[in-house]
């Protein structure tokens, strides 16, 4: 009878075979800068996400981000001046505000290490961008959050006290939002006394 031996790399091979096969790829952790991370992100790994950078230790979704260095270290898709780490609007969008202020009133805006320097007319964030998505909602393309359009729930062109839910009928409603979506703005009156518009995000 003969007999042979059969390498430890041929059956690692069949064994990782079995399990690509199987479709069993979470049991894999492909972390090549053992940071914890992996790429691609996996259950398996010490921290389930993903690793922007999985050949640099220094860069993980746990990093700190570090200005000037042109990487995202954070993963986080924002990169140096972009991130509010480094003091960068990151997604949110400017104000539009323009005109500076002391402790009592309107002053040209300061120079860099005066008084009252830093304020916000003086920063420019990410312009504003809107998409109409055609069915009474608008989409912030800086922040990727939804509004709807319009208070004017009945339709009927005025915005009036008709238009307001009860307290009960906005809570019901905003108990059928999917937790991973953002709430429009729902008019609310507070026990009828005082009408109102509140963000129930």
């Amino acid at each position: 009878m003969l007999s042979r031996k059969i390498s430890p790399v041929w059956v690692v091979m069949m064994i990782l075979s079995g399990i690509l096969v199987s479709g069993c790829t979470d049991m894999l952790c492909v972390d090549n800068d053992e940071d914890g991370y992996g790429d691609p992100a996996s259950e398996s790994c010490t921290y389930p996400g993903l690793d922007c950078d999985d050949s640099n230790e220094d860069v993980s979704p746990d990093a700190e981000e570090v200005c000037d260095n042109d990487i995202d270290d954070d993963c986080d898709g924002l990169t140096d001046e972009e991130d509010p780490a480094c003091g960068g609007a990151g997604l949110l969008p400017d104000t539009g505000q323009s005109v500076c202020y002391s402790n009592s009133g309107e002053i040209t805006c300061p120079s860099s290490g005066a008084s009252f320097y830093g304020q916000d007319a003086q920063h420019d964030g990410n312009q504003p961008s809107y998409q109409d998505n055609g069915d009474g909602t608008v989409t912030d393309l800086n922040t990727g959050l939804m509004w709807q359009q319009s208070p004017d729930t009945e339709g009927d062109g005025d915005i009036d006290a008709a238009d307001m839910l009860s307290y009960d009928a906005a809570v019901a409603g905003a108990a059928t939002f999917n937790p991973d979506d953002r709430a429009p703005a729902i008019p609310i009156a507070d026990g009828g006394n005082n009408p109102g518009i509140r963000n129930l995000a």
